[in-house]
């Protein structure tokens, strides 16, 4: 499924492949604000990751599940190694 926030007052669309059917889909200002804030803590990440390897560590990245008792589960969560 396709999720579009490019603006903010734009209601967003989805495309479900399966079925070629469209709907529609509204995002709060809070889940877009967390969506905005991924994207650029993604961008930050990803150029740490690629000046370590530049300046020679190897990094390796793990992607972790948490289970919690309450709300969304399982919630992921990325562990890093950077090493000579």
């Amino acid at each position: 499924m396709e999720n579009r926030t490019d603006h903010p007052s734009a209601i967003d669309r989805a495309v479900d492949a399966r079925n070629n059917r469209s709907m529609t889909i509204t995002v709060t200002e809070e889940q877009r604000e967390a969506a905005d804030n991924l994207r650029e803590s993604m961008r930050i990440f990803n150029d740490a990751i690629r000046m370590a390897a530049y300046r020679g560590l190897h990094v390796e990245v793990k992607l972790l599940q948490m289970h919690r008792t309450e709300g969304p589960t399982p919630v992921h969560q990325v562990d890093v190694l950077a090493k000579l």
